[in-house]
């Protein structure tokens, strides 16, 4: 059987809590709060495609996790 051993990090953690909370955004489905606003827009008949809010909050979603990136390798590499 073949194990590797991993070390898990306070720096591991971060990038992984940070991801799971930034990759939420990119989708509709991805947060309730999106879910929330969608169905506020339609009562009030805006309509908002799932392909758009895409193409929106991708971009969005990836501007902001070049922050975090940015800041954990910073750290990583000052502190490794």
């Amino acid at each position: 059987m073949f194990m590797v051993e991993v070390h898990a990090s306070d720096l591991l953690w971060l990038s992984m809590a940070s991801a799971a909370t930034l990759a939420g955004n990119a989708t509709m489905v991805g947060a309730i709060a999106h879910l929330i606003v969608v169905e506020v827009a339609t009562c009030q008949g805006i309509r908002i495609s799932f392909v758009i809010f895409l193409k929106t909050f991708l971009i969005l979603t990836l501007l902001t996790m070049l922050i975090p990136v940015a800041v954990l390798g910073f750290e990583w590499f000052m502190f490794s």
